[in-house]
């Protein structure tokens, strides 16, 4: 299995971009850098256009990150592009709790 992720800026965003699968195995990577992103911006999303599959325990990532944003007036949005994950943000109406934005749209007009 092939994961990755990084953190960068983009747009006045702090953006955390996820290449590969969430899952069981790659939560605790991805729970370490959600928290270390939140920390002290006024931004935050999660980039999963490079994303190939996510289980309930992603999900569950996502909507942590979420509520620590909201906790603190942070901005947070979830970047998704045409495959799996859009399908399960759809299918579980993710969408209407979570900021989703298309992965090529810019971030400075999501705020």
């Amino acid at each position: 299995m092939i994961f990755n992720v990084r953190t960068e800026t983009r747009d006045g965003w702090t953006v955390v971009r996820v290449l590969g699968e969430i899952d069981l195995a790659s939560a605790p990577q991805l729970r370490a850098a959600l928290r270390a992103a939140v920390d002290g911006v006024s931004a935050l999303a999660v980039d999963l256009h490079e994303c190939d599959f996510i289980d309930s325990v992603g999900v569950g990532l996502l909507l942590g990150a979420s509520r620590r944003c909201l906790q603190q007036g942070t901005e947070f949005a979830v970047l998704l592009g045409d495959g799996a994950p859009r399908r399960l943000f759809e299918l579980c109406r993710l969408d209407e709790i979570l900021t989703v934005l298309d992965a090529a749209e810019p971030l400075a007009g999501a705020e």
